[in-house]
């Protein structure tokens, strides 16, 4: 990836997805594609196989940041602060800080050059997952929300007493706070109000969610100093997305190959032996001897496109070939139902199942070999993924350009160079 990408926001690198469109990541139970990468990798990004190319890896980034314009020699965050002058309500007269920007959910430019070169090393290159649905929740001082805080403040009246005088008086003071709808009101010192646009609907898990906060006067210098040292603002702001990625099952095989001439031999034998009539149970025991004795072969196709006999683990996909073998079972036996007609009134009907041996003279005069092909998929699934947010390793604001933090831990997380 080129300097120029490595910083690139968000909202632009969701383009790279279009060519991906027809795509589908599996199911990672399925495919575990994280297992041929790094823990460095697979600690910092969930990641997918593709259904149809075998050389694609999806992703998806579990940390974020602010999002980053520019390159890696000049990065320029995403993100100001301001000082503001109420000129009404309880804070009229008094300084608050502005608080604008996007968090970026792509992830951490350094990670992602990680990502790709390993990807590269084999033979493989990398997409950001196509979400089928994304959940943004805020924490604002404690509080988690949707897109929107709206904190209500107003004057509180306090009774203060001197100790040396004994004289009271009254004292008004701001009180912020949160009431739910349960009534419980929740006290907010930090902020007055927030508010966000949150992706909705499908997107790509690159993406970028802007957002604007009004602090109150008492956090305005906690911002400030906040900035001033690169901190971040995890006890005041911070985010995270539930992403839902649609997944896909691979199509599983099987292969029966039948020698029915056998079958039927036996069959008819074990059906005399039953006075021909068999119940469920013992048709059961029955087909799995021919299964075992090799009257009937069954095999599955691996991954390595290789029939084995050794079944998966997958016990959908077994319990789907098990009812191919009802069928091919149902061909060689006749169920029959017989209904025990009672003489007594208001006694229930009982029903037994019983077979008998069905007469396929065709299978037996041209004594064939069949080999039947059996395809099964168990339908997609949603799978969920999270990326956590954070805002800090920023400096300025307040009149100053904001640029990312010098410090050699912050330059290390932006792959500044």
């Amino acid at each position: 990836m080129g300097k120029f990408f490595k910083m690139l926001a968000a909202s632009s690198l969701a383009i790279l997805t279009l060519d991906f469109a027809s795509a589908v990541p599996v199911n990672p139970e399925e495919v575990n594609i994280s297992s041929r990468f790094s823990t460095d990798v697979q600690v910092n990004f969930e990641l997918y196989a593709d259904t149809d190319d075998d050389k694609l890896v999806w992703y998806v980034p579990r940390g974020g940041s602010i999002a980053m314009l520019g390159n890696s020699n000049n990065p320029v965050p995403r993100f100001n602060a301001t000082a503001f002058t109420e000129f009404s309500g309880v804070f009229a007269g008094q300084t608050v800080a502005l608080l604008g920007g996007s968090f970026s959910t792509a992830g951490f430019a350094p990670l992602r050059d990680l990502l790709e070169s390993e990807a590269q090393d084999l033979g493989m290159r990398i997409a950001p997952a196509p979400a089928r649905l994304a959940t943004t929740k805020f924490i604002v001082s404690g509080i988690e929300t949707g897109n929107s805080l709206d904190v209500d403040c107003e004057f509180e009246t306090l009774i203060i007493t001197d100790p040396f005088t004994g004289i009271s008086r009254e004292v008004k003071m701001p009180k912020c706070s949160v009431t739910y709808e349960n009534g419980n009101e929740q006290l907010v010192d930090t902020m007055q109000r927030f508010n966000s646009i949150v992706p909705a609907g499908q997107t790509s898990v690159l993406t970028s969610i802007p957002f604007q906060a009004k602090t109150t006067p008492e956090y305005a210098l906690v911002a400030q100093n906040n900035l001033a040292v690169g901190a971040n603002f995890d006890e005041t702001l911070s985010a995270v997305v539930d992403w839902e990625i649609f997944t896909e099952a691979l199509t599983k095989t099987a292969r029966f190959t039948i020698n029915f001439n056998q079958v039927f031999e036996k069959a008819t034998t074990f059906a005399a032996i039953h006075n021909w009539a068999c119940v469920d149970i013992e048709v059961s025991t029955f087909f799995q001897r021919l299964v075992r004795d090799g009257d009937i072969k069954v095999e599955y196709l691996t991954g390595n496109n290789v029939w084995s006999t050794v079944a998966p683990s997958d016990n959908d996909f077994v319990g789907a070939v098990a009812e191919l073998e009802k069928l091919i079972r149902d061909e060689i036996f006749t169920e029959m139902r017989s209904y025990a007609q009672p003489n007594l009134p208001n006694v229930s009907r009982e029903v037994n199942s019983f077979f008998t041996l069905r007469a396929n003279y065709e299978r037996q005069i041209f004594r064939v070999n069949e080999t039947r092909i059996f395809n099964y998929n168990p339908g997609p699934q949603i799978k969920t993924a999270r990326t956590d947010m954070f805002l800090g390793c920023l400096n300025g604001g307040f009149g100053v350009p904001v640029q990312a933090s010098n410090t050699p831990n912050c330059r290390a997380l932006f792959g500044i160079e």
